[in-house]
This record gives C-alpha cells, structure tokens and sequence, in this order.
C-alpha cells in the first residue's frame, strides 16, 4: 500500500469508534520523542513492523518530522534502549514474555514504551500508552477491514500529520 492509498484510509476512517484510539497514540509518540533519543519500533520477532518503520521513516524525511526517524529495532537495540529513547510495540501477536520483559527494562532505564496490538493485556501493563484494537472487523465508511496492517496505515499517517497550530487569534493571553 502506498502513501496515496494510506491517506485515502486515513480520511475515511477519521469517523470510526478506533480511530481516536490511534489518534491519541500517534499524538503521543509525537510527543514522547526526544530529538537526541531514536524512535525503535519492535514487533514479533516472526512479523517485524518493518512497513510501519518504512512510512514513519519517509514521513520523517518528507514532511521534516524528524521525531519520526524510525528504527527497526531488534534485541541489541532494545537492550541498549535508554532515557532519551522510544519504543514502540507493534504485533497483532501477543508479545514473548522475552520481548516484555526487554521493553520493560526499556521503561525502567527511562525510555517511553507506547504500543499497537491486537489485545494483549500484559503489553498494555508495560506500555506508557497502548491501543488494543481486538480481532473486530475495522469498519471504513462502507469498507470493512479486518487487517490490523489497515490499523497500522492509518496510524503512520497519523503520526505523520502535524497537529493543527492555533492562530495569533486563538492563542490565550
């Protein structure tokens, strides 16, 4: 799927119960990286979110977002993962005790740990901000998409939007 066909999902999902979800958690990486720290997206070690990592990077370099520079992490990085760091978990697999307790340490030596799973509750008790979207049909103004790489589409280009700046006239004094 191309960048086109991801924005095109993007408005169409903007009206779904999910979408708000995803909203807030690209709101929150945006908001969790450190410009001197890397952004490490993780995954199953059998389905890594190399895709995802993809469109954070060429947001990043497009849009001059540079908090979005992604990596792809593997273990090295997530052992070596530190305070001016984020890490973010995505699989619609339930993550390894391993990789828990490797993001775990993560958060302990201070970096942020957001996630994107399927349903996952240990995740979520590790992650700072994790969305759990289920195994429900995503449902798109007439399309229904029960693909969470559909889920993941409308999240990178939510990340990769700039949050709207209020005006000189909307500003409070």
């Amino acid at each position: 799927m191309d960048v086109a066909q991801s924005q095109s999902l993007h408005r169409r999902a903007r009206g779904t119960s999910w979408y708000a979800d995803l909203a807030d958690l690209a709101a929150s990486l945006r908001q969790a990286r450190s410009l001197d720290g890397r952004l490490l997206v993780v995954g199953d070690p059998d389905d890594q979110p190399w895709h995802l990592t993809a469109h954070l990077d060429m947001f990043a370099r497009y849009r001059c977002q540079p908090e979005l520079a992604a990596t792809l992490a593997g273990e090295r990085d997530l052992l070596q993962a530190g305070d001016d760091d984020t890490v973010l978990f995505v699989s619609q697999r339930t993550a390894s005790p391993l990789v828990l307790q490797q993001l775990d340490d993560a958060r302990g030596r201070g970096s942020a740990v957001l996630g994107l799973c399927t349903d996952d509750e240990e995740l979520a008790g590790v992650a700072q901000h994790c969305v759990r979207l289920g195994t429900a049909p995503l449902h798109l103004d007439g399309l229904v998409a029960g693909d969470f790489e559909v889920a993941t589409h409308v999240f990178g280009v939510a990340a990769g939007r700039r949050p709207p700046r209020l005006s000189w006239r909307g500003r409070r004094r």
